[in-house]
């Protein structure tokens, strides 16, 4: 049951991670708009598991069994989001002038290989 613990101690770790706007986090937004959710996805989960894979090697799960450093990453994690809602909800109701786009996306684009988009999330977290 340990290893349960540790192993979701880690994957909570990495969605706190995932927050911020980062490397990573852009190359999901520029895949899933050029190529549709299912890849942006999969680029999404192998980031995920890249960060895991940091955070077991790092000890971060051995932090995490204080509860004042649960509390800071929890804490920390909801100012974040509720900064980012604040932004999208200023940009929502008061938006920014675009160029305009000219032309359509390529629909025959061919679209990534998902093991391609998984290990490059990966490496991208680590």
């Amino acid at each position: 049951m340990h290893s349960w613990s540790l192993l979701s101690d880690g994957f909570f770790l990495s969605l706190s991670l995932c927050l911020d706007i980062g490397i990573a986090n852009v190359a999901i937004i520029s895949l899933a708009l050029s190529h549709g959710f299912k890849p942006g996805l999969v680029l999404g989960l192998g980031t995920c598991f890249g960060d895991l894979f940091y955070a077991a090697l790092a000890g971060m799960s051995a932090l995490l069994q204080f509860s004042a450093v649960r509390w800071v990453v929890w804490i920390g994690g909801a100012i974040v989001l509720l900064l980012l809602t604040w932004k999208m909800a200023r940009e929502a109701l008061y938006p920014a002038s675009a160029p305009p786009v000219k032309g359509e996306a390529d629909v025959g684009a061919p679209r990534p290989d998902h093991w391609k988009s998984f290990l490059r999330g990966g490496l991208l977290a680590v």
